[in-house]
């Protein structure tokens, strides 16, 4: 049985011209202006075994390698918010949506949750809430180990730095 969520991807793999294009434009230049941010952010997730960060050289070459830019979304009074573009080279549709719709609830969870509310047996007692933050709620969710690479950003590096990629163990998005 395999284990991990898969990232089943349609089209053709990458060709090595594709992924040196790719290498050459790099991440969205607002990763650059955020380096340090993202190394910390990065080494932090790498202590929690959820990315690993390699020199491109040591892995363009292999099959099925696809790459996106990652970049920072600056947040009013917070922290900037790391994006993976997957959208950028397509990779987000050339993914197989393989999760049930009933899965993909997004909007009304107000409504839901006062339903939800207003019909619990009272048998049991009163209702609680709370309300937990789920930041990185994804990337508790591992990877298939071969759908990794699939999944891979171009990672900002300094001046007379190798390019470097970063690649997910886990869920990076929903």
């Amino acid at each position: 049985q395999k284990v991990g969520t898969p990232a089943i991807m349609a089209g053709e793999p990458w060709t090595e011209g594709k992924i040196e294009a790719a290498l050459k434009r790099g991440p969205h230049s607002s990763s650059k202006d955020g380096i340090d941010f993202l190394r910390n952010e990065f080494a932090d997730m790498i202590e929690k075994q959820q990315w690993i960060v390699l020199p491109a050289k040591m892995i363009k070459r292999m099959f099925g390698l696809r790459l996106s830019p990652i970049g920072l979304v600056p947040q009013a009074n917070r922290r900037d918010r790391m994006i993976s573009d997957y959208s950028y080279y397509c990779v987000n549709a050339d993914t197989f949506n393989i999760a049930p719709s009933e899965a993909m609830q997004f909007g009304r969870t107000l409504w839901r949750l006062l339903y939800r509310i207003h019909h619990a047996n009272s048998q049991f007692g009163p209702v609680y809430m709370s309300k937990v933050d789920l930041s990185d709620g994804f990337y508790r969710h591992w990877l298939r180990p071969e759908d990794t690479h699939r999944l891979a950003v171009l990672f900002p590096s300094r001046q007379n730095e190798p390019a470097l990629i970063g690649i997910p163990l886990t869920n990076p998005m929903g």
